[in-house]
């Protein structure tokens, strides 16, 4: 499994060879951009090295949208996943013609929420807010009943299209590293979800709101006490993101039986 995660100063790289449910091998390369070529040297080597017990499927994580393999992520300078293409370039594809090797493509976040999802049996139906450092808008991804939902385009808790339409307090100082826009950001975020989904539980990726009581004072603002969920705050995204690609490769074979 390959989960790229971008921030406002370099690309981390993790990857993870998984044999029979364990983890045999697994590595993080710091970058300062990264585009399809870093990727394809990592799986270039890791399925040579690996000839004599071929892969079973290769899992890729990275931000964007994905629908049925194909990336929605215009380049930026930090990340240029898109091949020939100016946008929706099929990762999925690409690879699997590399390789011979399913090849399963899946955003990030919904990897990660997938990952805190499996590794806890108290919550069924749960929001994951992800905002990465530097960045003024994020992702969420919505679990219910125990199910990744992605919806019919695959923008379920998509945040791109409705941040111009929030109100933020002071607008001209939307600065990424402005604590209390961020605050605002994440909290108004949230809120969105609760009014739709009513999740037990938020779980947050947000290096600059570590107290989930911070985020919960933000929802009182809006919200009586007794609706607002359980707020949780995660440190490592990475991992979280690896377990849901591992959960998602026995899936996607669980399909295929």
């Amino acid at each position: 499994v390959i989960a790229a995660a971008p921030s406002d100063t370099d690309t981390r790289i993790n990857y993870r060879v998984y044999y029979n449910g364990e983890i045999v091998e697994e590595r993080a390369v710091m970058k300062r951009t990264i585009n399809l070529k870093d990727l394809e040297d990592i799986i270039e080597v890791q399925v040579l090295r690996n000839r004599e017990v071929p892969f079973d499927s290769i899992s890729i994580a990275v931000p964007g949208i994905i629908a049925k393999g194909r990336l929605d992520l215009h380049r930026k300078e930090t990340i240029d996943l898109q091949g020939n293409m100016d946008n929706l370039f099929n990762l999925s594809t690409y690879f699997e013609k590399k390789t011979s090797i399913p090849v399963v493509v899946e955003n990030n976040a919904n990897c990660a929420a997938l990952g805190w999802y499996r590794s806890q049996d108290q919550y069924e139906n749960i929001c994951f807010m992800s905002l990465p450092n530097g960045w003024l808008t994020g992702g969420q991804c919505i679990i219910v009943d125990g199910k990744l939902v992605r919806g019919a385009h695959g923008i379920a808790g998509e945040l791109r299209y409705v941040m111009n339409q929030m109100h933020i307090d002071n607008p001209l100082t939307l600065n990424p590293y402005h604590l209390d826009t961020v605050r605002q950001i994440v909290t108004k975020s949230i809120l969105l979800n609760i009014s739709i989904m009513d999740p037990e539980v938020v779980v947050v990726r947000c290096e600059m709101l570590p107290y989930p009581d911070e985020i919960k004072e933000e929802l009182k603002k809006y919200l009586p006490e007794d609706r607002i969920p359980e707020i949780v705050h995660i440190d490592d995204f990475n991992d979280c993101v690896m377990k849901g690609q591992y959960s998602l490769c026995q899936s996607y074979f669980k399909e295929k039986v």
